[in-house]
């Protein structure tokens, strides 16, 4: 689990340094093409970058022998207290993260399905389905399905 945690840290900080290096160097592009290899390669990179292993090897100076009697080790009677779990603090604040984020995702796929469902929907030649709503929302699709605000105005016109 410990190992699981270190590799999204590292997942975590490859996506923010190629989100920054997009959005200084290519949000303002209109090679679209060239921004979507670009963004598809940075999260590719992201999960790859963190399993590459880079091992530098050095001499340190030898440090001399001491024996036990000259370290001045005592012991002592009174039981050490346990260290605080870190590994199981930083576990459970991973796994409340995904559940407060699978909720959210669920939630809101939860209010799309339910904006279909109340809406208009008419379907198109080529299969896709128009769902007009009366809720104020910019237009979005989702799957098959295209939503857009419906005004009573603009249906008189």
């Amino acid at each position: 689990m410990y190992a699981l945690m270190i590799y999204s840290l590292k997942v975590g900080a490859c996506l923010a340094v190629f989100y920054l290096f997009f959005k200084l160097l290519l949000s303002r592009e209109t090679f679209h093409r060239l921004n979507r290899i670009v963004v598809l390669a940075a999260m590719v990179l992201s999960f790859l970058l963190p399993l590459c292993v880079i091992t530098i090897y050095r001499e340190l100076p030898a440090q001399p022998e001491v024996s036990g009697a000259e370290q001045g080790f005592e012991m002592s009677a009174e039981p050490q207290p346990e260290p605080f779990p870190w590994d199981k603090a930083a576990a459970f604040v991973f796994l409340a993260g995904v559940g407060a984020t699978l909720l959210w995702t669920f939630g809101s796929v939860c209010g799309v399905v339910r904006m279909i469902r109340r809406g208009r929907r008419e379907r198109l030649a080529d299969g896709t389905v128009l769902v007009r709503t009366d809720r104020s929302v910019t237009p979005f699709s989702w799957c098959r399905y295209v939503c857009l605000l419906y005004t009573s105005d603009a249906a008189d016109e």
